[in-house]
């Protein structure tokens, strides 16, 4: 079978890091291209030669190709990532041509999926000790001066703990770890939020004060998944209450213990199958038939 692999960035290349050896092994004949290009140059590629199959990993901006592959009549898969989107696609379901696979269930249903591929990259992520010294990491998908102010009021009124800024987008794999090595994590956005609490990491979120107003607790994917208030939230403002979570959070062992609790329902509603391997085996066998 021939193969157009189509991801969205560094993140989405990371999370299809996983699926394609996976649907090689399944199809040991397969003939796999994998790119990241502007819709232009898809458009030329596709008509030059047309797959069995298109797969998109990315956001709600990659939705077009999928919509393009299935005007011209091709196959697609999208596995599509919520999280990094800053808008959301129409509802749509499997078709005889066009499978979907979210990185999150709908909310508050009682269908968990098989898994997802970030789950898939926290497996293969080999854990770490904790670091020596009390560390908190704050995590954003990118960087942003107000992050860095926000790292700089914190570590002057906690001077025995050591903040560091991770940026997710810059390695996921180098993210993640960095992540398990912090005592508590503080998440600037959605997919930072998913990511500590998938990696077993006690969090608080802190948002711009803006988009704090506007959204207050259902800006915490977690909380909203949940349907219950699990992580604090809080205005990049309010400092003080920032430290006086953090305390609680690093000195308060039932507390953060019973949000670890908490995160393995997390893990229950989203599914932890090897999501790439039942995946791609799913994708061989529907393009065979």
């Amino acid at each position: 079978m021939k193969y157009l692999i189509i991801t969205e960035g560094k993140i989405c290349q990371q999370l299809a890091s996983n699926f394609i050896p996976e649907l090689e092994r399944f199809d040991i004949r397969n003939d796999i291209e994998v790119f990241n290009t502007p819709l232009k140059n898809f458009t030329a590629t596709l008509k030059k030669s047309v797959p069995d199959l298109i797969i998109v990993f990315g956001g709600s901006s990659s939705h077009k190709i999928v919509r393009l592959a299935r005007k011209n009549g091709v196959k697609s898969c999208f596995f599509y990532q919520s999280l990094l989107s800053p808008n959301q696609i129409p509802e749509e379901e499997n078709s005889h041509n066009h499978k979907l696979y979210p990185d999150l269930p709908p909310i508050k249903t009682n269908q968990p999926l098989d898994g997802s591929l970030l789950i898939d990259v926290l497996r293969k992520t080999n854990r770490v000790d904790t670091y020596d010294s009390t560390t908190v990491s704050l995590a954003s998908l990118r960087e942003s001066k107000w992050i860095t102010k926000v790292c700089e009021r914190l570590s002057q009124m906690n001077e025995n703990i050591n903040f560091k800024k991770v940026v997710v987008s810059s390695g996921l794999e180098e993210a993640i770890i960095e992540i398990q090595k912090s005592h508590a994590v503080i998440a600037v956005d959605q997919f930072s939020n998913i990511l500590a609490a998938l990696s077993n990491s006690p969090l608080i979120n802190v948002y711009q004060e803006k988009i704090f107003t506007k959204a207050q607790n259902r800006l915490s994917k977690v909380n909203e998944m949940l349907d219950k208030n699990v992580v604090g939230n809080y205005s990049n403002k309010n400092i003080a209450l920032i430290s006086e979570q953090l305390d609680r959070i690093l000195n308060d062992y039932n507390y953060s213990a019973g949000m670890m609790d908490d995160f393995q329902q997390l893990k229950s509603i989203i599914g932890t199958q090897p999501f790439s391997r039942v995946v791609a085996q799913e994708v061989v066998n529907w393009l065979e038939t």
